[in-house]
């Protein structure tokens, strides 16, 4: 997905530098060695949060947004109904917010 990403809407001769984990990205970024670096909103914040940076910051808006999916073994096919009604269920009775409001949102500065 991201490779599809990097080829529509980076300019062709922009240097890109691939890294093997993540958490190599925020380094670079606070040591000067990048300018920028994409990563998904949830997963950067949590590197931060344990990264502690002095310089970096989240931009918005986001240079891409779209839906995401829960995926599951095909083996595990005959749990699809219970999991897709317990997920609607957790948001119908605020369960899913909690837990938003309890472990994603600390990650945002300023909260």
């Amino acid at each position: 997905m991201a490779g599809k990403f990097w080829k529509k809407n980076v300019p062709a001769k922009t240097s890109v530098v691939k890294v093997r984990s993540a958490t190599l990205l925020f380094p670079m970024l606070e040591l000067g060695r990048a300018d920028i670096v994409l990563y998904e909103e949830w997963g950067g914040l949590y590197l931060l949060a344990g990264y502690k940076p002095t310089t970096i910051r989240e931009l918005k808006p986001p240079l891409a947004s779209r839906p995401l999916y829960m995926y599951l073994n095909k083996a595990h096919r005959e749990m699809v109904p219970r999991v897709s009604n317990a997920l609607l269920q957790m948001k119908a009775d605020g369960s899913y917010q909690k837990i938003v409001d309890r472990i994603l949102s600390p990650l945002k500065p300023g909260q």
